[in-house]
């Protein structure tokens, strides 16, 4: 028996599907694993556990205009979690595209400037998506609320900021594109 387990930074596949950093996956004859590289796009397996057995609902946190973000705790951890639920479309859309290549940048990048992506979730109606919970808030809304930034705490944030896009760039696939389309 052999196992194969992605503790890389930049994604590794089995027979064409992400594994997810950390995940483990027993390996069956002729399995084709791949390192890094422009791997496809993420299958959701439709039998993934109940999100529910493992996670406990608290505080709504936010709502955009595809996804309401909320705070779990993960029931065996205790640790909180957010979590980005976005309600599927009828059809498959460009909406469903995008968060499918933003769960396969997520699954295969790991710095500490960039949020965590610790598990996702499928169902007939929603795609959840289980993201390290940033305690101190989004930077737009300390902006938003406590106007511009010291300029020493300014420089540190641009710092952290130009570091995890220098990591993006480093890796062997063009995530810093994708990156610019979400703050752009």
């Amino acid at each position: 028996m052999a196992v194969v387990e992605d503790l890389s930074t930049n994604s590794t596949a089995v027979n064409g599907v992400i594994l997810g950093r950390n995940n483990l996956l027993e390996l069956r004859d002729n399995d084709e694993v791949r390192v890094g590289g422009s791997l496809p796009l993420p299958l959701l397996d439709s039998h993934t556990p109940r999100f529910e057995l493992h996670y406990i609902m608290r505080d709504a946190v936010g709502k955009g205009h595809f996804a309401t973000v909320r705070s779990y705790t993960e029931r065996a951890t205790k640790v909180v979690y957010a979590v980005k639920i976005v309600k599927k479309d009828d059809k498959a859309s460009i909406k469903e595209l995008a968060l499918r290549r933003e769960i396969g940048l997520l699954m295969s990048v790991c710095h500490p400037g960039i949020i965590l992506l610790r598990d996702v979730f499928e169902d007939p109606s929603n795609i959840l998506l289980v993201l390290g919970f940033a305690f101190e808030g989004e930077l737009f809304r300390h902006i938003v609320t406590g106007g511009k930034l010291a300029e020493d705490v300014g420089r540190k944030i641009a710092v952290q900021i130009l570091q995890a896009l220098q990591y993006l760039a480093s890796t062997t696939c063009d995530y810093v594109g994708q990156f610019q389309e979400r703050i752009g």
